[in-house]
């Protein structure tokens, strides 16, 4: 049976127990350190050794609660208060990362490695928004 990395991620990480809002988190722990900064410099050395598949579209965007906020986006973005759009598209006119600020909280959801590369290079801290993802 083939998994996903997703899926394997999942199994190799520590999880503390499922929250009231039914999941677990993943714990601060030296073997989920060593994974988070593996992915980081996954998404970094994609994006910058292979830079035309670093913008293939993903099938469905990766989205997460974030504290970065969007006038920490700058060039290639749509900046206002509650917003960053990035001006890089998917084929279907959607853009490719979306940052947006309301309810309490700010989300981000990114279709694209050069878009996730940009949230780790905008965060300013990259292992708290590899765990936040």
């Amino acid at each position: 049976t083939q998994t996903t990395m997703g899926q394997t991620l999942t199994r190799a990480a520590q999880w503390t127990s499922v929250s009231e809002g039914g999941q677990g988190k993943l714990e601060f722990s030296p073997l989920n350190e060593v994974l988070l900064n593996e992915i980081i410099k996954f998404v970094e050395g994609f994006s910058s050794k292979h830079q035309q598949e670093a913008q293939t579209v993903f099938r469905s965007p990766l989205s997460w609660d974030t504290q970065i906020e969007p006038s920490a986006f700058s060039g290639a973005y749509e900046v206002s208060d509650t917003k960053a759009v990035s001006e890089a598209k998917a084929p279907d006119g959607q853009s490719l990362l979306v940052l947006e600020k309301g309810g309490g909280k700010t989300t981000v959801s990114v279709s694209s490695f050069d878009q996730l590369l940009a949230v780790l290079k905008y965060s300013g801290d990259k292992m708290r928004e590899a765990r936040a993802c």
